[in-house]
């Protein structure tokens, strides 16, 4: 399994990317992040406490599983950013974030070493990704 060190070191990159690009969120949209509220889209206690610094916990949306983990996406705590929030069954917790134009993470047990791509509204699913909801795929 990767560690969760290793998918900070990966998310840190791609977050000095969307950073460079100057992304804004004026007219971009996340369908999972804008629908009501429902039970369990609340992240697991640990999760919070460990990401309070990264994320908005009450803007989190459950959105499902990708193998063993259990994922959100929720908004961050700098403008305009979107993060995906990952949990491990031992509840260890992990989360990257970006832009408008949404982030990719690696690592972490991710199914078959892919990568979770968070993407606004609109844009197309590459062939061969694996949908996880509207926002999120695994390629």
């Amino acid at each position: 399994m990767v560690t969760l060190r290793r998918l900070r070191a990966t998310v840190g990159a791609m977050i000095a990317a969307a950073a460079l690009a100057g992304c804004s969120m004026a007219g971009v949209g996340f369908a999972d992040l804008e629908r009501t509220e429902r039970s369990g889209d609340e992240l697991p206690a640990a999760a919070q406490a460990t990401l309070l610094d990264s994320i908005d916990p009450a803007t989190s949306r459950y959105i499902g599983e990708d193998g063993d983990l259990r994922l959100w996406l929720a908004r961050g705590t700098t403008p305009d950013s979107v993060c995906i929030v990952l949990v491990e069954p031992n509840g260890e917790a992990g989360a990257g974030c970006g832009g408008a134009g949404g982030v990719r993470v690696g690592g972490m047990g991710i199914e078959g070493d892919g990568e979770l791509v968070v993407q606004p509204d609109g844009l197309p699913v590459p062939d061969g990704a694996v949908v996880i909801s509207e926002n999120v795929h695994r390629t």
